[in-house]
């Protein structure tokens, strides 16, 4: 029941999480306007999310998170790149769609950024959260 119960909240988190939470941010971001106040509580959402799990899944010693998800954001970022750079829009943009789009909310505050940056940073940022989630999931389990 454990491993039925953390592939389904993996499905969830990975696969719809993303692109519900792009959805919500997906006119300010096609527009490139200024994201309003509801999208900024919903990219902290999403971003809340990926802690969450990653705190879940350390608590839970669930090892092969971190190879997961450094595979995961790894090769989200891969294919930003060398779609972005090789002008294959066909690739970057939909990963970029998928991948920074739940934070677009947060260019509420990070308004200068240009695009590129953006989406380097925003799995920058999901990765390295995930990761300390998880990592403080672990020291819990240590500690408890």
């Amino acid at each position: 029941m454990f491993l039925k119960n953390k592939f389904i909240m993996f499905k969830i988190v990975v696969f719809i999480a993303p692109i519900l939470f792009s959805r919500i941010n997906f006119n300010a971001y096609l527009k490139g306007s200024k994201p309003n106040i509801y999208q900024l509580l919903f990219s902290i959402l999403f971003v809340a999310l990926w802690f969450l799990y990653g705190l879940y899944m350390g608590n839970k010693k669930v090892n092969y998170f971190l190879k997961l998800s450094t595979l995961y954001w790894g090769t989200g970022l891969l294919l930003f790149v060398l779609g972005y750079f090789s002008n294959l829009y066909v690739i970057f943009i939909p990963v970029a769609l998928y991948f920074a789009g739940p934070l677009y909310g947060l260019k509420y505050f990070l308004d200068t950024l240009p695009d590129i940056q953006f989406v380097v940073l925003s799995i920058i940022i999901i990765y390295s959260l995930s990761v300390t989630g998880y990592i403080v999931g672990k020291n819990m389990r240590h500690s408890g």
